[in-house]
């Protein structure tokens, strides 16, 4: 079961462009979930001559409870842009805020 939150199917319904996984393997429970698996996935969308990729970039986590895919970032951020976004979240408190939000959107599917 994968939930997408702020996704339109006809957006992510296809194998991402790119792939950076964060965690795998893991089992860091928050909340009552057991985090097992964080991945950024990159779908490029369209490209312009002067402003490059348009790109959608989500993440999805895995639990022990289910998995969500949802909007990370989307525009036009250049070539590196999924690298670019893993580089942020792991310089900053970018994980937790990250976690707490995916996890309240996975609560919310599971008492629905």
């Amino acid at each position: 079961m994968i939930k997408k939150i702020d996704i339109s199917d006809n957006r992510a319904n296809k194998e991402p462009d790119a792939v950076i996984v964060l965690l795998e393997n893991g089992k860091s429970e928050n909340q009552g979930f057991i985090i097992q698996h964080i991945e950024l996935r990159q779908y490029i969308e369209s490209g312009d001559p002067h402003l490059g990729q348009y790109s959608l970039i989500t993440v999805l986590i895995k639990t022990d409870k289910g998995i969500v895919e949802m909007k990370y970032d989307e525009g036009y951020r250049g070539s590196a842009a999924l690298k670019s976004a893993a580089d942020f979240l792991s310089q900053y408190v970018g994980y937790a805020s990250l976690i707490c939000r995916t996890l309240i959107e996975l609560q919310d599917y599971l008492s629905s």
